[in-house]
């Protein structure tokens, strides 16, 4: 079976550097082959002042509509972040002893008894689903 090949989206900073190169390349080629001399420049530049703060008025808004997001509206600061990753560490480290210490308190030889012992009662029917202390061994 062929594999699905993804195509990456380009990051925001790939698309800017794309489109600079293409209006430089397109402003040289343009002057070059004399379609941008001093006199069209001027006249292109009377058109760009007249639609320039409707293509602002249209553009700024759709930038800011495009990277808004879920998060927008956070005001957690890296303190707060930092704070809260550091409670759920210790609440990990908390279970991990409480774990370790139950699991120490444990006789290894009574776990393969109540390992016998719940598959007996598995067996026979008698398990209590809400009471499932003898498969741990307590």
């Amino acid at each position: 079976m062929a594999e699905k090949k993804t195509i990456k989206k380009p990051q925001a900073w790939q698309v800017r550097k794309i489109i600079y190169g293409l209006a430089a390349i397109l402003v040289g080629v343009l002057g070059w082959a004399g379609v941008l001399s001093d006199i069209k420049a001027d006249q292109i530049m009377s058109h760009v002042d007249q639609w320039l703060p409707i293509l602002l008025g249209v553009l700024a808004p759709a930038l800011a509509a495009s990277k808004t997001h879920e998060g927008s509206d956070s005001t957690a600061t890296e303190a707060d972040v930092e704070s809260a990753t550091a409670t759920v560490a210790d609440r990990v480290q908390d279970a991990v002893r409480d774990a370790l210490t139950t699991v120490a308190s444990i006789d290894p030889a009574q776990i393969g008894q109540a390992v016998v012992t719940a598959i007996r009662a598995e067996e026979r029917g008698d398990h209590d689903a809400t009471n499932t202390d003898y498969v741990y061994g307590r």
